[in-house]
């Protein structure tokens, strides 16, 4: 399956974090004593100013005050290498543009349609703003859950792959959106969040990815559960 390369962004908190862990370790093995980029000695003193205040420091207390720095220059650095090495790692996983063999096991257990690329999915989306930007959809599985109809899709939102969730009542109508927007709808685990359109439940979040392939269908079931209560309360409401 094909893998993609790892975005500027996640390299460059790496690479920063990596430089300040190591000037933070630096700092703290150093033997030396810095005060404004000169070497104490002995007997000197280091006096800074802040806000019209001065401070001032003897050798050991200087040799203090820098240790303090290097550690927390450190520990920011070890954060950030971590941070960075996780965001690395996982944009160099499975490209939204190849295929997933998950969507396509539920295809074919449950009978569903999956499509490699999609250009004309997202045409009657683009007022929605997370897929303006986005030149076509991947790996997209669509069916009927439980009598919600449904679609799942990779997509681009400003470069960065993401996976959206998208389920469909069987009467769109403005008044399902009103319905929808009382409801109170939040986002929660893969999904960051929820739109509430006359025609559908959008729910969107990270490059979703997972060795369970029906895991990528919590996220519907959660949608088509709101849908199936809508359509309840209009039945029994009419």
């Amino acid at each position: 399956m094909a893998k993609r390369r790892a975005g500027r962004q996640s390299w460059f908190i790496l690479v920063a974090g990596l430089v300040m862990l190591v000037s933070g370790g630096l700092w703290l093995l150093s033997d030396s004593v810095d005060c404004g980029g000169s070497e104490m000695s002995a007997g000197d003193e280091c006096v800074t100013y802040s806000d019209g205040d001065s401070t001032t420091l003897d050798l050991a207390g200087q040799r203090r005050a820098n240790q303090f720095k290097g550690g927390a220059l450190a520990g920011l650095g070890l954060l950030l290498t971590v941070t960075g090495g996780f965001l690395v790692r996982s944009d160099r996983g499975t490209d939204p543009a190849a295929p997933l063999d998950d969507r396509i096991a539920l295809g074919r257990r449950d009978g569903w349609s999956f499509t490699e690329v999609d250009t004309e999915l997202l045409e009657t989306w683009r007022h929605q703003v997370h897929f303006s930007s986005s030149p076509a959809a991947w790996s997209v599985l669509g069916g009927t859950l439980d009598g919600v109809r449904f679609v799942i899709f990779d997509y681009r939102l400003g470069g960065n792959p993401r996976t959206a969730w998208m389920v469909f009542p069987s009467r769109p109508s403005p008044e399902f959106r009103k319905w929808a927007l009382a409801q109170g709808i939040i986002g929660r685990g893969a999904l960051n969040t929820v739109e509430k359109d006359e025609r559908a439940l959008i729910g969107t979040g990270r490059l979703f990815r997972s060795r369970k392939p029906d895991r990528v269908l919590d996220p519907i079931i959660r949608l088509a559960a709101l849908i199936r209560r809508y359509e309840q309360e209009t039945t029994s409401h009419p």
